[in-house]
């Protein structure tokens, strides 16, 4: 009776659809079990506040009959259970494991596998899946944290590259980690100037173990070339030149070496695209045709000269034109810089074609490239293109010289007279001076022309040269005792005074002629000067011995011009000039 009444006073039961509570009298569920009896008693004597104690042995038997039911009930779900998962490689090696021969051990394990060899590889092909598995686990997880952040479509923009760029630029995702959007776009930042920088050194050594490589052959190069230089003997000063050259050239020039190893069409082609717009610049060969530029750039050939380097010397003889197209060269005569050069320049084509020395010398200002013609090369062009060589004589007045000249030559030496002249009294010598031909007339008056032969108008070819402003032309005629022959050389003051030629009226004064001579109305060129206020050309009248005292033809001095014109500065200079007088 006392585990009768323990079991009364015990916690409530969850007991099965059936089975009689024995703490409260009734029963649960509708049907009818063994103890119906004993269940309906106790549900009409719900009111005692006891059991009875007759039945209790009955009770006891109950209850312990529900138990076992529910234990036999809960074996039978657990081997349903066990089926399920009865073939699976895990519980196979679970059951392998959990034997209960635990004295078997590896031998127990082995044996296992000897017998068992496809449950071995079925165990086996699971690995892969469970790589794939945690590394799909890594991604649902960055999803879940993206859906749980719930963000807008900036924000969506965001993760995409900030995950896209972790991805790209480390190992995987996962090395550093972001756990909002402001720490995902500083993220972002780091690894694009991570990326960036990484990319500029790389880039950079690379070209640094470039320009290695190619300083160490030229330096192998300019090894070979100091060890020549010691063995000849060579001048310091001219050692000095020749190493500044090849430094400038190996860091100037182009290497054009591939060149060798092309076709030689191919390689007349190349060199036709290098070189023809560089000779359609040069004012030489304005308005060719392309087939003349293009034949002349096919043989074209190029250097580089290194600043101080002297290109041609006085006196060589030149078998090539030169023309620059880079840089500045100057031209030197005694020591004298004449002038430089510029661009689309040529230089040498009279040495070329009259195969005379050079009169002048031409040295590199800077960096300087050139581009050589042949002559021979440049002269069968000239005769293949015919329509093209006229417009080069056209184009330079020089060249148009020097063929005249040629065909002069010829002509002198099949007995044509130097002095025979028009119908105007024009000579060849006039002709000469009148177009600058330094060269002609020096060739005519070797050959005994008359240098003071006047035309009809009493012009010598002196003249001719003063007013078309060929110095070189009249230092040669000057030289061969030319004079300017019995002209009005009034008028000639005259008119380059009222005409404000400054250069004109002193060339005509280097030359001997009268500053006091007088015009047609008798006026003489500084009273011009005092009418019109020309004050620099009156100061070289005065300075070549003008008398400012001279009166015209109407009594009138050059101050009293001055005067009456208004011309304050004139009357200034005239002013100083009669205190002068006076106090001498």
């Amino acid at each position: 009776m006392a585990g009768v009444r323990h079991r009364w006073n015990s916690d409530p039961v969850n007991l099965p659809s059936g089975s009689v509570d024995v703490r409260s009298g009734g029963r649960q569920g509708h049907g009818r079990d063994r103890c119906g009896t004993v269940g309906g008693t106790l549900g009409r004597g719900g009111g005692s506040s006891a059991p009875n104690p007759t039945h209790g042995q009955d009770f006891q038997l109950d209850i312990d009959r529900i138990e076992e039911e529910e234990e036999h009930r809960g074996i039978r779900r657990n081997l349903r259970n066990t089926e399920n998962t009865n073939n699976t490689p895990a519980s196979w090696w679970m059951r392998a494991a959990n034997s209960r021969n635990h004295q078997i051990g590896l031998l127990s394990i082995l044996r296992t596998i000897i017998c068992n060899p496809r449950k071995v590889f079925e165990t086996l092909a699971l690995i892969p899946w469970c790589y794939y598995t945690v590394q799909l686990w890594k991604y649902l997880e960055l999803f879940k944290v993206v859906r749980a952040l719930r963000f807008g479509v900036v924000e969506n923009y965001i993760t995409s590259f900030y995950f896209a760029t972790v991805t790209l630029s480390t190992v995987g995702y996962g090395d550093i980690h972001a756990t909002n959007v402001r720490e995902m776009v500083v993220v972002v930042g780091i690894i694009i100037c991570s990326v960036i920088v990484w990319t500029y050194f790389g880039v950079n050594l690379t070209n640094l173990f470039m320009r290695k490589s190619r300083a160490q052959i030229v330096r192998q190069k300019m090894d070979i070339m100091e060890k020549q230089l010691r063995d000849s003997n060579i001048r310091e000063a001219l050692a000095n030149e020749i190493r500044g050259h090849m430094v400038m050239k190996y860091k100037e020039e182009y290497d054009y070496s591939f060149l060798e190893d092309v076709p030689t069409f191919i390689r007349t082609r190349i060199k036709q695209e290098l070189y023809e717009t560089i000779i359609r610049r040069v004012s030489l060969f304005r308005g060719c045709s392309p087939p003349f530029t293009s034949y002349l750039a096919s043989e074209a050939r190029e250097d580089f000269y290194a600043p101080g380097y002297t290109l041609l010397e006085r006196g060589s003889n030149v078998n090539q034109i030169h023309i620059l197209f880079s840089g500045r060269l100057e031209q030197l005569q005694g020591g004298v810089v004449l002038g430089n050069l510029s661009p689309t320049t040529t230089f040498g084509l009279k040495s070329v074609l009259l195969n005379d020395p050079l009169h002048s010398t031409f040295r590199a200002c800077e960096g300087s490239k050139i581009l050589r013609l042949g002559k021979q090369y440049f002269m069968e062009a000239l005769e293949t293109f015919v329509q093209d060589a006229d417009r080069v004589i056209t184009n330079w007045t020089d060249v148009n010289h020097v063929l005249k000249l040629t065909k002069l030559k010829a002509l002198v030496e099949s007995g044509v007279d130097v002095d025979c002249a028009d119908y105007s009294g024009i000579s060849p010598l006039h002709v000469a001076a009148t177009k600058g031909c330094t060269q002609i007339t020096d060739f005519l008056i070797k050959k005994r022309a008359l240098v003071n032969v006047a035309d009809v108008n009493g012009i010598t070819p002196l003249l001719k040269a003063i007013k078309n402003g060929h110095d070189g032309v009249a230092k040669v005629l000057a030289e061969a005792k030319a004079t300017l022959g019995n002209v009005d050389h009034g008028e000639y003051l005259c008119k380059a005074v009222s005409e404000s030629d400054l250069p004109l009226l002193k060339r005509l004064l280097a030359y001997k002629m009268n500053p006091n001579s007088i015009n047609v109305s008798g006026q003489t060129a500084l009273h011009i000067a005092a009418a019109n206020g020309r004050d620099a050309e009156a100061r070289v009248l005065l300075e070549a011995n003008a008398d400012h005292t001279m009166e015209d033809s109407m009594g009138n001095r050059p101050l009293d011009v001055a005067n009456r014109k208004k011309q304050w500065k004139m009357i200034e200079i005239l002013n100083a000039l009669e205190d002068d007088g006076q106090a001498s």
